[in-house]
């Protein structure tokens, strides 16, 4: 699963940023931040007053079992980098690989 958003590099900070995650969970049951499932595309954990969260680069992968039945995802965004002016986006989608 690709968690695709805008991205850029915000004002004081060298990393691209898209979205930040706050919680994930599969079929109800939390996947922590620090799951190897979370691959290609998230930073690592940073905590502040506001939560712990999970940024990533604009194309956030998240690798879990195949399973052959409906699974529910559900997919907390905490934070998206803001925008530059005149831009569009700030959209979250979601890509399924196919096979």
């Amino acid at each position: 699963m690709h968690l695709v958003s805008t991205c850029r590099v915000a004002e004081g900070d060298k990393r691209r940023l898209g979205a930040a995650i706050g919680a994930i969970t599969l079929d109800g049951v939390e996947v922590p931040l620090s799951d190897t499932s979370l691959g290609r595309g998230f930073h690592a954990i940073e905590r502040s007053a506001d939560g712990t969260y999970r940024w990533t680069d604009g194309e956030g992968v998240l690798q879990f079992a195949r399973c052959d039945r409906p699974r529910v995802l559900a997919v907390n965004v905490a934070m998206m980098v803001p925008r530059e002016r005149g831009s569009a986006g700030g959209v979250m989608e979601n890509r399924i690989p196919a096979g």
